[in-house]
């Protein structure tokens, strides 16, 4: 009997974040069971996140990263899916209708094979980015236009001059439909793109990053004429974040200030990025407590001062808290995706005047196989129901959850035991919360007959 397939468990729900006025859009990032899908919640009016509707790709079939990536604006949202076709990769355009409802309009595919496309996007008006930045070992950015007849056409194809294989050019993406930052962590520099003309698009400058072993580049965050770039590996892994201005010429852009370290500890400072106001958020998932949020407030004279880290009790030391981050409207939203082993979770703060309450945690139950008994599964064509084999019939199968495990349980063991007075067998299986006790005497129903915390 098959009792867990780690791919099954390690979804991390909240990899992926996007917040709007009153709804909250959550992506799995590690989902490498079935096809991705992204989750819709809006708050109802006693405060609380629901869920609303789940946005999928019709006829999937393969997991293919959908929800990888999230960017919305307004009732607009493109979402990214690296992993279809054979990790060739795929993006695609959303519309909110009268009624609230997320339809698709349109899938946008350029990348060749292997490319990663859909790994980052972001959304301005009418212009679509989407990265692939294993396209050609070096990484390419793809800018799409909404015609005027709604259609979404490509304009115009974003490279790294002198780019180089490893450079993972398009990682890190942000644009405000003018102006476009593109990261390249693997080789530490970060390309502003300025539009010319409609399709046409010029290289304005490269910022480098301290070292290609900082992630430079790994995650960017623009905004009027100042931009933020994350290097989370900076200072043997503690991170920082670099903050750049752009100069009254229009042009040229100046560096203003270095955050960090604030936590001395491999924190990873800078996996996440979102700007709220005069206050920066900055993820900082790798602390020894579990990770943290550490927010900085810009003052008068334009200087960046750290004034508060909000760290949380979820699954601690492992739960990756600030791994992403979405915040506006009063709401900020904080993914864990460590939490309950790799299962995922999203912790919502509400702002009280001048401070963020935690109000809820948002972890939906694991999708997961279900049971297989009452008959042997031939091994055909290299699958049994499911589940890959080699020249060995799948006799039953049980998810861990039909035999105590709980969200995001793993099983570390198995042991078979005979009862030597009534010949009956049994499965002792070791979970990571607890010890279960299985009866396979019948080995084609399989029947949980308790368990050990």
């Amino acid at each position: 009997a098959v009792f867990a397939l780690p791919p099954v468990r390690a979804q991390q729900f909240g990899g992926a974040l996007a917040l709007g006025e009153e709804e909250l859009l959550v992506g799995e990032t590690r989902n490498e069971a079935w096809p991705g899908q992204v989750y819709v919640y809006r708050v109802n009016a006693e405060g609380v996140w629901e869920e609303a509707q789940r946005l999928t790709v019709p006829r999937a079939k393969e997991p293919d990263g959908f929800g990888r990536a999230l960017a919305l604006d307004g009732d607009r949202l493109l979402v990214g899916a690296n992993l279809s076709d054979r990790e060739a990769g795929a993006a695609y355009v959303f519309e909110r209708n009268g009624a609230g409802r997320w339809g698709l309009v349109t899938r946008l595919a350029t990348g060749g094979a292997g490319a990663r496309f859909g790994t980052s996007v972001a959304l301005a008006g009418e212009t679509a980015l989407v990265a692939a930045p294993r396209q050609g070992e070096v990484g390419a950015v793809y800018v799409y236009r909404r015609t005027e007849w709604g259609n979404w056409v490509q304009a115009a194809r974003l490279e790294a001059p002198g780019g180089q294989p490893g450079d993972r050019f398009g990682t890190g993406l942000a644009t405000d439909g003018t102006t476009v930052l593109v990261g390249a962590p693997g080789r530490g520099y970060v390309d502003v793109f300025r539009q010319k003309t409609a399709g046409s698009w010029e290289h304005v400058t490269r910022w480098e990053g301290p070292g290609s072993d900082a992630g430079f580049g790994t995650r960017v965050l623009l905004n009027g004429s100042m931009a933020f770039v994350a290097a989370p590996g900076a200072g043997g892994g503690v991170g920082a974040v670099f903050v750049y201005q752009e100069t009254e010429d229009g042009v040229t852009w100046a560096l203003r200030d270095v955050l960090g370290p604030f936590i001395l500890e491999p924190a990873r400072l800078g996996s996440a990025l979102a700007l709220e106001g005069d206050h920066l958020w900055v993820g900082a998932p790798f602390t020894r407590s579990g990770g943290a949020v550490v927010r900085f407030h810009r003052g008068a004279k334009g200087a960046w001062d750290a004034v508060d880290v909000y760290v949380d009790t979820l699954d601690a030391g492992a739960a990756r808290l600030g791994s992403t981050l979405a915040v506006g409207y009063g709401w900020a939203a904080v993914g864990a995706v460590g939490v309950d082993n790799g299962a995922g979770a999203v912790r919502v703060l509400a702002q009280d005047n001048t401070t963020w309450q935690p109000v809820q945690l948002i972890a939906p139950p694991l999708r997961h196989f279900e049971p297989v008994t009452g008959g042997a599964v031939a091994c055909e064509k290299g699958m049994a129901a499911a589940f890959p084999c080699d020249r060995v019939d799948l006799l039953a199968f049980l998810p861990v959850q039909n035999f105590g495990g709980g969200r995001g349980t793993e099983t570390n063991d198995v042991w078979g035991w005979t009862d030597p007075e009534t010949g009956r067998e049994y499965a002792i299986v070791g979970r990571t919360d607890g010890t279960a006790f299985v009866d396979i005497t019948d080995p084609y129903h399989p029947v949980f007959l308790g368990d050990l915390p």
